[in-house]
């Protein structure tokens, strides 16, 4: 089986499929719930819509570089 996407394994998660949790789906799971709750939207909203993922998932990255960049300070 080929390697899934930070995208498919959150789909997996929510649809509450035995998903592999690493810290990177942990972290995204939570930053995505937090998402939601500011834009009063679901995470159905945000996986099935390529431009409103797209979107969410550059802003998760561009927040996990720094994060990383600030801990190798």
């Amino acid at each position: 089986m080929d390697k899934l996407t930070l995208r498919e394994r959150a789909t997996c998660l929510f649809e509450g499929k035995h998903v592999e949790m690493d810290n990177h789906l942990i972290e995204f799971e939570k930053y995505l719930e937090a998402y939601c709750v500011e834009l009063k939207v679901n995470e159905w909203d945000i996986l099935r819509n390529d431009e409103v993922y797209d979107q969410v998932f550059n802003i998760f990255s561009s927040i996990s570089s720094k994060k990383n960049e600030e801990i190798f300070i």
